[in-house]
Order: C-alpha cells, then structure tokens, then sequence
C-alpha cells in the first residue's frame, strides 16, 4: 500500500475528511478491544518486570550484608591490666554468626535470584515477547484495514461512474460505449485487488485473534508467578 493512500484514507476515518457519508469502515472491533486491555495489563506488568529485577539485586546485596554481619566480631569487655594495658574478658573475639554456616548464604543467595528468575521474571519476559509480537501485527493488520477500505472505495466510485456512463449512452453512445468499455475493465482490475486485499485481512484479523486468545489465557497463569515470587522472597528471608 503506497503512503499517500495510507495518509489519506487514515484522514477520511480518522477526521472524517470525506463526503462518502454511507461509507462504512472495516472493523477489527474485537482485537482493538483485546489489544486495548493487553496492552494495559503489559504497562503495569513492566513495572512488575522492573520491581522483580530490583529484588534481584537487593537479594544479591541484603545476603551479602548479613553474610558480613554473620562474620564480624562482638566487641569485647576489657579491663585494665597489672602493667597498664587493656586485656579483654575473652582471649579470643566471637563471631555474630556462631556456628551458623555463613557460606551457606552465598549458596543461598544464588539459589533464590536462580529460583526468580527461573519461575517468574522469564515467563513474565515471555509473555511480553508474545506481547510486542503482537502489536506488531495489530499495526500491520490496520494497515491492510486501510488499504482494504482504500480500495473499496475506489471500486465504489468506478461503480459510480459506471452508472453515470451508463446512463447517457442514450446521447453519445458511441463515446459511451467505449468509455463503458474502459471503466468496466478498470473497475474488473480494481475489483480483482480489493478481493485479495480483503482475503488477506480476513486471515490475518483471525491470526490475530487467535494470538490474543492465547495471550489473554496466558494471563492468569501470570497469578501463580506472582504467588511464587512472594513464596520465593519469604523463604529467602528465612533462611
């Protein structure tokens, strides 16, 4: 579809800048209005996205603290000795941690960004592929919407004309004829484009459709990434 026509039938629908007032555009009702919540739910599943790769890097860095914390020394009593110098109560420091495996918080701190990233944060990735991919057919779809109806206006006006031509072949029917003649074969051409034109929108609104079907029942499983993401987060606090 060349742009000038993709311009000018965007400004017929879009602002009404046409005079065909019968003129009724073709729909993709349905997947606008699933696009239109998709792409709500994807705006605040970014955000969730965001909060997620966040939580990544402060399990990286709250493991990392405690680990430090686990592996500093309590401070001691110390009195004054026989000969002036400080001597603690305890010859030997003890560790905040005791006998807790402090490396085991190494362990576990990669075994949780593993775990959420493995059980959350990629399906979420996956489902926001599956997302973009479809918003770019949704564009190439109402694109080929605009041709389609492009066309079919242009098949109507050589209906038109074909009418009007028709009509004086009592006057000038030798002119007539073969301006007949030419419209109709035109017209047959035209006709032949917006066929083919329509069965290409028609295949694509149901692929489509079909990928916004899926998407949306891919939706609620989207509930038990959440719930395993807040199950993930409080057994990493507990360990």
């Amino acid at each position: 579809m060349s742009g000038w026509r993709l311009i000018s039938e965007t400004a017929k629908q879009k602002w009404g800048m046409s005079m065909e007032k019968n003129f009724r555009a073709t729909s993709n009702s349905r997947n606008d209005a699933m696009f239109k919540e998709a792409t709500g739910f994807a705006q605040h599943l970014r955000t969730v996205e965001k909060e997620l790769n966040q939580w990544q890097r402060d399990i990286e860095s709250s493991f990392g603290n405690i680990r430090n914390i686990m592996l500093s020394p309590l401070p001691r009593v110390y009195e004054e000795g026989h000969n002036g110098q400080a001597v603690p109560s305890e010859p030997e420091p003890t560790m905040v941690g005791g006998d807790v495996q402090v490396e085991r918080l190494t362990t576990a701190s990669a075994e949780t960004k593993k775990r959420l990233d493995v059980e959350v944060i990629q399906p979420i990735k996956q489902w926001m592929v599956a997302y973009r991919t479809i918003a770019e057919r949704m564009r190439r779809l109402e694109a080929l919407r605009l041709e389609l109806d492009s066309r079919r206006r242009t098949v109507a006006d050589l209906q038109g004309k074909c009418e009007r031509v028709r009509a004086n072949l009592g006057t000038t029917r030798a002119r007539g004829e073969v301006d007949m003649e030419i419209t109709l074969r035109k017209m047959q051409h035209k006709e032949d484009k917006m066929q083919r034109t329509a069965s290409q929108f028609q295949e694509m609104e149901q692929t489509v459709y079909n990928s916004l079907f899926t998407l949306i029942k891919d939706t609620s499983v989207l509930r038990d990434y959440a719930a395993a993401a807040l199950l993930i987060i409080n057994v990493s606090a507990d360990l």
